[in-house]
């Protein structure tokens, strides 16, 4: 899920399989040992009736129900399915090491990563796990371009790791965040490179709300020592890069530039373009059932981006607006904006050891809800993970304080 999103899904649903059973048969023999914060329980229920209220609405709109169906998975059967999940309980004093999941995964995804750039000069073969002839694709002016699933992992798993940094000073993380910051580069995902310079700001923000001001005063002075490092650091990966040849430093700004740029010059990039043409026509759509939207399932007769899943757009919150309209996506976002509400009020009840850890999360599910503005990344199971692992650990800090049903 984290390593191969989309890969080994016959392994993952097996594994799934197994869970889900042996956490029902638990509940048949054991069901005193089953136990879930009702905070958390109630906030599973309120995002599967948003979900199912809309599918429904969608379908009274005459929604395809084909389409209707395939978004009932992504609204309703996996977080019920993540649900059962956790019924699994973990004592707090694990929690860090549960984390160890993300650092392992974000550091073979760097060398993955790494290992694929080499092969581009011929001293390694390419290895590709996702089922495809390689991992590596070209642009329309021959160009080398990586193309790599487990990226969008690492627009949580990066961030936080660095924010963990930045709050524990913990050596044993520098290895993972050197070779990721390299991968980061290889990659050259725009939204990936804006996660990455704007994690130090979220975390120093974010810790305002956590940490005394004598923590927030070493972090700033942390901060500032970081970007400064960064800054070096990406002169020297440029220079080096450049000096292979596997790297274009002007072209590389220049993509950068042209992702916020929507005047619609030929020299701009086409997704670009894309995303502004969508913009205006979602909300064309959205502006004719302004109240609750026209449902899930629902697609704008004025644009589509997908044959295959013609519901689903790249603009996911301007979708979302479409779909549910203003008390929709209101709701939705007060269930989102709750998690940290909720980690904030257990702060008091925490650790400073956890409360870093909580930190260093947050920030990595803030970067990631602003890239999934731009792409529909909790559309998809495997990054739904994204969004449920806070609550588990809110599920976990909460059954500590015996908030258990």
């Amino acid at each position: 899920m984290l390593f191969g999103p989309f890969a080994f899904m016959p392994v993952k649903m097996a594994c799934l399989a197994v869970l889900i059973i042996s956490s029902g048969v638990n509940f048949i023999l054991f069901p005193s040992s089953i136990k879930i914060s009702k905070s958390v329980l109630i906030w599973f229920i309120l995002f599967i009736c948003h979900g199912l209220f809309f599918l429904l609405l969608g379908l009274l709109y005459n929604a395809k129900l084909d389409y209707v169906l395939q978004f009932g998975t992504i609204a309703v059967i996996w977080p019920f399915v993540f649900l059962i999940l956790f019924f699994f309980k973990v004592e707090i004093n694990l929690l860090p090491k549960l984390y160890n999941v993300l650092i392992i995964a974000t550091f073979l995804i760097s060398i993955y990563t790494i290992y694929n750039v080499i092969a581009v000069l011929g001293l390694v073969p390419n290895v590709d796990i996702y089922s495809r002839e390689t991992p590596l694709e070209f642009d329309e002016s021959g160009n080398v371009e990586m193309s790599l699933p487990a990226a969008t992992t690492l627009m949580f798993t990066l961030p936080s790791i660095v924010s963990l940094y930045l709050l524990t000073a913990k050596k044993k993380l520098l290895p993972v965040i050197i070779f990721g910051l390299i991968s980061v580069v290889l990659i050259s995902r725009r939204a990936l490179l804006l996660n990455i310079l704007i994690t130090p700001i979220l975390c120093l923000g974010i810790s305002f709300f956590f940490l005394n001001r004598d923590y927030i005063n070493n972090l700033a002075k942390r901060i500032v020592t970081l970007y400064i490092v960064l800054f070096v650091f990406a002169i020297i990966i440029f220079v080096v890069l450049a000096q292979l040849e596997i790297f274009d430093v002007q072209l590389f700004f220049s993509m950068i530039m042209e992702g916020f740029d929507f005047k619609g010059n030929n020299s701009v990039d086409p997704g670009a373009q894309i995303r502004a043409e969508q913009f205006n026509f979602l909300i064309q759509s959205w502006s004719e059932k302004p109240a609750l939207g026209w449902g899930y399932g629902s697609v704008s007769q004025y644009v589509i981006r997908s044959d295959k899943t013609p519901f689903i757009y790249e603009l996911s919150y301007v979708a979302l607006l479409f779909q549910t309209g203003i008390f929709g996506t209101i709701f939705y976002l007060i269930l989102l904006g709750w998690i940290y509400y909720k980690l904030y009020k257990l702060k008091f009840n925490s650790s400073l050891s956890i409360n870093k850890y909580t930190i260093s999360m947050l920030v990595g599910l803030t970067t990631f809800l602003f890239a999934n503005a731009t792409n529909p990344y909790l559309y998809a199971f495997d990054h739904m993970w994204v969004v449920f692992y806070p609550l588990f650990f809110i599920n976990t800090l909460a059954l500590g304080r015996n908030e258990s049903l």
